[in-house]
Order: C-alpha cells, then structure tokens, then sequence
C-alpha cells in the first residue's frame, strides 16, 4: 500500500509558539473586551442639570393640573342610596301586596242564617261545658257581654222578634 498516498495533510498549520503564547493572548482579548464594554453608552443619555430642574418642571405641571377645578363624579354615593332606597322600597310594597290574602274570615262577612241551618241539620250536641271550654280556650273570653246590663223587657222584645217558635221562650 501507498502510505505516501495518504498523508496527513490537511491544510491548516499551527503557527509557531501558539500554545506557549495561547493564555497571554486569551487574557489580553478578554481585558480588551470588558474595556470595550464599560466605554460602551447604553444610548440614553441625561441632559446636563437634568436633576436640578427636574423639581421645578413637575411642581410647574401640577400647578396647571389644580388650575381645572373641582371634579365631578358622575355617580356620587348620594344618588346610589336615594336609589336603593327607592328599590327596597317597591320591593317591599309588591312583596307585601303579593303575600296578601284577598280572602278576609271576619264574623262580619258569616251569613247568620247559614249558620243556624248548619246547626240544625248537622244535628250538633252543644253543651254548656263544650261550649265553655271553647271560650276559654281559644281566648274568647266575653268579658264585654257581661258587662252590659240587659232589661227584661229588651230581651222579650229581641225575642219575640227574631225567634219564630214561641214555644221556646215558654220553656
């Protein structure tokens, strides 16, 4: 075989003292290169007697700004109260409209003779103590009835009236 053929030759050489040098010249560059970087402006740059006036160009913009006068919220706290008040008001006049029974169970609105038939066909045993116990117990006591002093005379005349069978006042 042809070793000749074959020869390393790759056409990069090495210059001469490149390893003994090679951190000399690492350590310049990067010595070089952090110079560079400190000289380096970050572009912006501050006018000169930027900070002396600096005061005196915000205290000039907020005397402008308190010349506008007084703001004016449009919703002020007092418009929302008047409003929920004026809600819960509604909200309760409906709530107590709706809830509200139309039908009323006064003694007023009893057919009498309703009643009475009732009674007589239903062939109800009411006795004294039944009757009592009713009034006792269901807080209708009739103070007022004793208090009034009825004549004799005026309970024949309510009597006669209104009771048809006679036999009844006899008894």
């Amino acid at each position: 075989m042809n070793l000749e053929k074959y020869k390393n030759d790759s056409g990069f050489k090495v210059p001469d003292n490149y390893m003994e040098d090679f951190e000399v010249n690492l350590f310049e560059k990067l010595e070089i290169s952090s110079l560079e970087r400190k000289e380096n402006k970050s572009g912006f740059q501050v006018p000169t007697d930027y900070f002396d006036t600096f005061e005196d160009t915000i205290q000039a913009k907020l005397n402008i700004n308190s010349k506008r006068g007084r703001l004016i919220n449009l919703f002020s706290n007092k418009q929302l109260y008047y409003a929920s008040a004026i809600a819960a008001i509604l909200l309760i006049v409906f709530s107590t409209g709706l809830l509200k029974s139309t039908q009323t169970s006064d003694l007023n609105n009893l057919d009498y003779a309703a009643i009475e038939q009732y009674i007589d066909e239903e062939d109800m045993d009411l006795n004294y103590n039944d009757i009592s116990n009713l009034i006792y117990e269901e807080g209708l006591i009739m103070d007022d009835f004793n208090s009034y002093s009825l004549s004799e005379q005026a309970v024949f005349e309510y009597l006669n009236e209104n009771v048809e069978d006679s036999g009844l006042i006899i008894e």
